[in-house]
């Protein structure tokens, strides 16, 4: 009777395995776990785990709970979180071993307070289904992540069919992608971005959204990187904060949208700064015309590389000659270190001018030229002309400012611009200026 009891009770305990049903020691104290994990399933009651997997099952028994890391632990499995969860690094580190992945399904996923390390050769370390039910991931600014190993991006999306929301945090030090938004299936996904993230040696962009109706919003945060920091084809690029560095290439790179897709870039905020010869902070590359996208600058700062002769470069690069005709009037606010655009090219061999550029795509913005800064702000005052020194007859000079050759010369505005000149390298301290933004038709 006793033997069969024991029977009994093995049976109940693998066919709670099988459903996924983890029957961990419970304790009242999780310092009595010896596992790697326990799980905080509220009441004061921690259920042990010696694996990530065995934490899930017990989370998801209990319909949620927190995931806690008690020691640094490996992934050397496939782990699919289809509950609500959130999982506590506890200041230590999760590797995910070659080729493995942790994969949410239909579920709310946070992870805080210590460092993922996406180990060698991982093609992604995490992935995100929203197939069914919708998925939200975030990851804490208390996280560290190391992908400076893997050979794809971080976090992939793989089908975001229902709404999904990945929400990134925290410090960032990559040699791919931080996350792969370009599946034709991504129709509800937003991508919210506030973290600290270098990129070196990158085999493509920091972010290359080509995504149909997916968004990327850049809300702050800095992302440096030695190849194109953003690339939009496909979507919804929008940048309101945070400070955007190409070392290497274009900082933001807007494409053509392809097939029945649209993409919108929409800047309200931040900067934009190319450091790499003959490279630009904004670059709108040929097919990017197409009226199938549209673009609008009202805030920001921006600054290109040099040319070979080490001279400052237009902020804006634009290089499809039905570009102007397309998209006249679409800033309407910002501060464009050197000036805002070169000779534009509208026809075979033919150039518009950068004044007429700049008239086109600024419209009836005021445009001001001061110490290498052109601004553009459609809400400026107009204020008298500068008193030069007094000339001891009671009299004084008047300077008019300095006039950019390619900007119409009107008046000078009262944006608070404060810009410190060394070794002839021109860099902005402080913009404070309102801008209201012009509607296109």
């Amino acid at each position: 009777m006793k033997n069969l009891k024991m029977f009994a009770i093995g049976l109940v305990a693998m066919a709670a395995m099988t459903m996924g049903v983890y029957a961990g020691t419970i304790e009242t104290d999780p310092a009595k776990c010896t596992g790697n994990f326990y799980v905080d399933l509220g009441d004061s009651k921690y259920s042990c785990a010696a694996t990530i997997r065995d934490a899930i099952d017990a989370a998801k028994t209990n319909k949620g709970g927190e995931i806690v890391l008690l020691k640094n632990a490996t992934m050397t499995s496939d782990n699919t979180i289809d509950t609500d969860v959130t999982i506590n690094l506890n200041d230590n580190k999760l590797t995910i071993s070659n080729g493995k992945k942790l994969i949410i399904k239909g579920a709310n996923v946070t992870i805080k307070n210590g460092t993922i390390d996406a180990a060698s050769s991982v093609t992604n370390a995490i992935e995100v289904y929203s197939t069914d039910d919708a998925s939200t991931l975030t990851i804490e600014k208390d996280v560290t992540v190391d992908g400076t190993n893997i050979s794809g991006a971080v976090i992939k999306v793989k089908d975001a069919s229902k709404k999904t929301e990945v929400n990134i945090n925290g410090t960032w030090d990559l040699k791919n992608e931080i996350i792969d938004c370009d599946n034709g299936q991504d129709r509800d996904l937003t991508v919210n971005l506030n973290a600290d993230v270098t990129g070196t040696s990158l085999s493509g962009s920091l972010v290359t959204l080509d995504a149909g109706n997916s968004v990327v919003n850049v809300l702050g945060g800095s992302y440096e990187a030695d190849k194109t920091v953003f690339a939009l084809t496909n979507g919804t690029l929008n940048i309101s904060g945070g400070k955007i560095t190409s070392t290497g290439s274009n900082a933001v790179k807007i494409a053509n949208p392809t097939g029945n897709n649209k993409n919108a870039l929409n800047i309200t905020g931040g900067e934009l700064i190319s450091t790499h010869k003959g490279s630009y902070s904004l670059y709108f590359a040929v097919g990017s015309s197409s009226t199938k996208g549209t673009y609008a600058i009202s805030k920001g700062t921006f600054t290109s590389g040099k040319d070979d002769d080490g001279n400052q470069l237009p902020a804006i690069n634009i290089a499809d000659k039905n570009f102007l005709a397309n998209h006249a009037n679409m800033i309407s606010g910002g501060s464009f270190i050197g000036a805002i655009v070169d000779d534009v090219l509208v026809g075979d061999d033919v150039y518009q001018t950068a004044a007429a550029a700049v008239k086109a795509l600024t419209g009836n913005a005021t445009v001001t030229n001061e110490g290498g800064v052109v601004t553009v702000g459609t809400t400026a005052t107009t204020e008298p002309e500068q008193q030069g020194p007094n000339t001891g007859d009671g009299t004084q000079t008047t300077d008019p400012g300095t006039t950019n050759p390619d900007v119409p010369n009107v008046p000078k505005t009262s944006d608070n611009i404060l810009v410190y000149a060394s070794l002839g390298v021109v860099s902005l301290v402080s913009v404070g200026f309102s801008t209201k933004r012009k509607e296109n038709n």
